[in-house]
């Protein structure tokens, strides 16, 4: 991540039972946020799949997570208030993360999935 960045992260949870739409998240979805968005100031997106977690062998908790960019706080929150409200039974939790904190503790297993794999 490039320094002075913020980076909003949005969790799709691998409910028992849910199930994750991936062509229309990577086709629609994806192509609606970015034209939605870059004009507010999205720098740029990540993907992660969930395909597991800890212990090996268990199930992923996230189906996707879908990491945006922005320069400045100030950028985010103009693309949050442009946004209309989510029908989804979800909440927005905000954390602001230690700097030089090793970002690779914790970390569920996934695969990226970048701009050129679309």
């Amino acid at each position: 991540m490039l320094s002075g960045m913020i980076r909003l992260s949005v969790m799709y949870p691998a409910t028992p039972g849910s199930k994750f739409d991936w062509n229309y998240y990577l086709g629609k979805h994806l192509e609606l946020s970015r034209r939605l968005l870059t004009p507010r100031g999205l720098m740029r997106t990540e993907i992660d799949r969930g395909i597991g977690s800890f212990p090996p062998g268990a199930p992923p908790p996230y189906h996707a997570v879908g990491h945006l960019f922005f320069r400045t706080m100030d950028d985010l929150q103009t693309a949050l208030a442009a946004t209309p409200p989510s029908s989804s039974p979800t909440s927005r939790i905000t954390q602001r993360p230690q700097r030089g904190a090793d970002q690779r503790s914790g970390r569920l297993a996934s695969r990226r999935i970048g701009d050129g794999d679309l």
